[in-house]
């Protein structure tokens, strides 16, 4: 949804941003608090990645650190994109029962910085989080037994 950017650096950055979360967990904030910044997720996926290319490796390590500090259009997309689904599991928290998750949604809210992730955060505010699958029950499929 941003223009001037290139959104396959930005897709790419956001399928690898995670992946040292594979090893180590995703933290919480309250855990993040205890733990160095950049240390044990970043040292997690640059040990992923150490087999592959060191074309690739490059690559993949700009992208994570572009996304980390948020230093380039595509970086601040990304990290965007990764809050707003902060937003998103957060909304599905609420409407659940938990409704102190609000609070997640709201500073999600608070600390985006794209025209398009804040269109977004309105749209997650305002709709069901289950509203993306109606119409879509209708099974199609066929069967291999009868």
């Amino acid at each position: 949804m941003e223009g001037g950017v290139n959104p396959e650096k930005v897709a790419c950055m956001v399928l690898i941003h995670d992946n040292g979360e594979a090893r180590i967990g995703d933290q919480h904030k309250v855990a993040a608090r205890y733990l160095p910044k950049s240390g044990p997720e970043a040292a997690a996926f640059f040990d992923q990645i150490s087999n592959l290319s060191s074309e690739i490796q490059n690559k993949w390590k700009t992208y994570y650190e572009e996304l980390e500090n948020r230093n380039t259009p595509e970086g601040i997309i990304a990290k965007d994109a990764d809050w707003l689904e902060v937003a998103f599991q957060s909304k599905e928290y609420v409407e659940l029962g938990c409704e102190s998750a609000v609070n997640l949604i709201n500073n999600v809210e608070k600390a985006l910085e794209t025209k398009s992730a804040k269109a977004l955060i309105k749209e997650i505010k305002k709709t069901k989080f289950t509203d993306w699958w109606h119409g879509l029950k209708k099974m199609t499929y066929k069967k291999l037994y009868n």
